[in-house]
């Protein structure tokens, strides 16, 4: 490593070890002045700008799973720099990689323009690094912050005239070309786990990594509201199966005080019908078509007003009402409204079809069974019992 900042030049000098480290820091310097950073991902929900939605891809597309996963040669560059340097949609653009920084973020190295360098730009034999991988690559979207007039100022990984590519698309061997490396960090290091197992996670990494490491290590997450949002809707689910359960237990009780009102308690009526020449099955269809009919209203008229108030909850427009809010642009909603819409009205029309014949049938049923009951007490003993 050199350490001595000047020399003094004589005849030949350039011929010399030290006249030619001279020579090849020039070189690498006229290559820095050009050199735009590239910044291989393997998805672009892993940089903390992109989660945070504080850069975004304005014009052009987001890396697609088949583009990251097979190492397509697509990028996405700054909206800024492709105005500056006559880019479009489609363009393609010649990388050559010599580089690779595995220690600081590309804003600390490259940053709103300024930079800052830590590392030399010359290699274990004081010589310019040479690129270990040249491709063509073509614009696909460009991307726009929304700080500072569109320099990334408060992102802590993106940088100015920054290129995205896929990770796998860099297709060579970079250990002779690395320029510094060290330990992990906010700006450099991020991964992802499913929604909702930040418990477990943490779980395994207490039981599985020593307490000396766990000390010098912090581990941040962020699900952008997800463990609020899961947490309301399933003490809704709660609250809906509470309701439900309670719902029943009224219709059911209802239904028992109707039975035992219009049947048990017509036992008399039923042997007054039988001696007024009334058959079985007549003195059923008096009884039970009643309670069946007074069933089937109830259910109808139910359904119908659960089914308005349903209608009129989903139109609510509840943007705002809550701190947590989240998009739904890259949702079904957004991909295929009308399936989505299609597959909900046909569930919406079975349970509306199903829950009201269930309790019809229920209630004809045992109906049914109670008026059979009081048919098999003759007539005369009935009228001469004292009917309870």
């Amino acid at each position: 490593m050199q350490t001595r900042t000047f020399d003094e030049v004589t005849a030949g000098f350039y011929e010399t070890e030290r006249g030619q480290y001279w020579l090849e820091l020039s070189k690498a310097l006229s290559m820095w002045d050009t050199t735009a950073p590239v910044l291989p991902v393997t998805d672009t929900a892993l940089l903390p700008s992109f989660h945070d939605r504080t850069v975004y891809v304005r014009e052009g597309r987001m890396f697609s799973a088949e583009d990251l996963e097979n190492g397509a040669a697509v990028c996405l560059v700054s909206e800024e720099f492709a105005r500056k340097n006559g880019l479009s949609i489609g363009d393609k653009v010649e990388l050559p990689l010599y580089g690779v920084n595995e220690k600081d973020s590309p804003h600390r190295t490259f940053g709103d323009g300024s930079g800052l360098r830590t590392f030399s730009l010359l290699n274990a034999q004081n010589r310019a690094y040479t690129p270990f991988w040249t491709a063509k690559y073509e614009i696909i979207g460009t991307y726009y912050s929304v700080d500072t007039y569109g320099k990334p100022a408060g992102s802590i990984e993106m940088a100015l005239n920054l290129f995205l590519v896929p990770a796998n698309s860099v297709k060579a061997d970079f250990a002779g070309n690395i320029v510094d490396s060290g330990p992990m960090q906010r700006a450099t290091t991020s991964f992802q786990i499913p929604n909702g197992t930040i418990d477990d996670y943490m779980a395994a990494y207490n039981r599985n990594v020593p307490a000396e490491v766990r000390e010098n290590l912090e581990i941040t997450f962020d699900d952008n509201g997800y463990s609020q949002i899961i947490g309301g809707l399933l003490n809704m689910r709660y609250v809906a199966i509470i309701l439900f359960a309670a719902g029943l237990l009224s219709a059911l009780a209802i239904l028992v005080l109707l039975l035992y009102f219009f049947i048990v308690k017509q036992k008399k009526r039923t042997a007054i019908e039988r001696s007024l020449g009334m058959s079985k099955n007549q003195c059923r269809v008096s009884l039970a078509s009643g309670v069946v009919l007074l069933s089937a209203v109830a259910v109808i008229l139910g359904t119908v007003c659960s089914s308005v108030l349903f209608d009129k909850v989903q139109t609510l427009d509840l943007t705002g009402q809550n701190e947590h809010t989240f998009s739904t642009e890259y949702s079904l909603w957004a991909r295929d409204e009308n399936a989505v819409e299609t597959e909900d009205a046909e569930n919406t029309g079975v349970l509306e079809v199903v829950i009201p014949a269930a309790m019809t049938v229920l209630t004809a049923g045992l109906s049914v069974i109670l008026v059979n009951r009081n048919l098999k007490q003759e007539p005369i003993e009935l009228l001469s019992a004292r009917v309870e």
